[in-house]
This record gives structure tokens, C-alpha cells and sequence, in this order.
């Protein structure tokens, strides 16, 4: 795949900003086990990843972010998270807010699985 250029510098900035605190509030202690710039890195690489399998909305590109952030930065092709190369691969889902939204809805059943709130309320 070729790169997509984004031509949104300041809004990237303040989602960049937005992702960042998000992740703060939700895992203090990775985060402050990572660093600041650690995790802007990886903020930035799922922006990348988001532009590449066109998430091109903000809740994508935060999604991705969230996901490289959660489960590393290979998850597109990690065998371990297919379910994740299917939805990000599949032309059932051409509109970019389908997609987000189906593929949030997938990681948000994976992270209770994972969690142990499966059945909870």
C-alpha cells in the first residue's frame, strides 16, 4: 500500500493531544511506564495505520491509535488479532464510519473478553 499523505497538521495536533489524555486517564500506569514521547510515537504510528486502511475519521484514527496502544504495533498482520486484519481488509465495510464503527464495536467485545466483564453489566 502506498503511503496517504495527511494535510491536517493542527487537527491532527489536538486529536494527537485528545488521544494522548484519553490513554492517561484510561492506563496511568503504562503510560507513565512509557513516557510521554513513547506514546506519542505510537499515538502518531496508528494515525499512520489509520490514513493507510482509510479510518480517516477522528474515532478511526483515535481507534487505531487506542489498538496499536492496547495491542502493539503490529496488530494489522498479527496473526493473534485476524479478527482485526478482517474487518480492516473487508470491502463489506467500504464506508470509512462503518468500518470505524464495526471495528470498534469488535475491540470493545475483545477488551471485556480480555478483561474478564464478559457477562457484566
Amino acid at each position: 500500500m502506498e503511503d496517504v499523505v495527511d494535510d491536517r497538521p493542527a487537527e491532527k495536533s489536538a486529536l494527537e493531544e485528545k488521544a494522548l489524555r484519553q490513554l492517561q486517564h484510561i492506563y496511568p500506569l503504562k503510560c507513565a511506564y512509557l513516557g510521554e514521547q513513547t506514546l506519542r510515537e505510537l499515538i502518531q504510528h496508528g494515525f499512520k495505520l489509520s490514513m493507510r486502511y482509510g479510518l480517516i475519521n477522528d474515532q478511526g484514527m483515535v481507534l487505531m491509535a487506542a489498538l496499536t496502544f492496547a495491542v502493539g504495533h503490529g496488530f494489522p498482520r498479527d496473526p493473534q488479532y485476524g479478527w482485526i486484519a478482517r474487518r480492516l481488509d473487508n470491502n463489506r465495510w467500504p464506508d470509512p464510519d462503518k468500518r470505524t464503527e464495526e471495528l470498534h464495536s469488535k475491540a470493545v467485545l475483545y477488551l471485556k473478553y480480555m478483561l474478564g466483564e464478559r457477562g457484566k453489566k
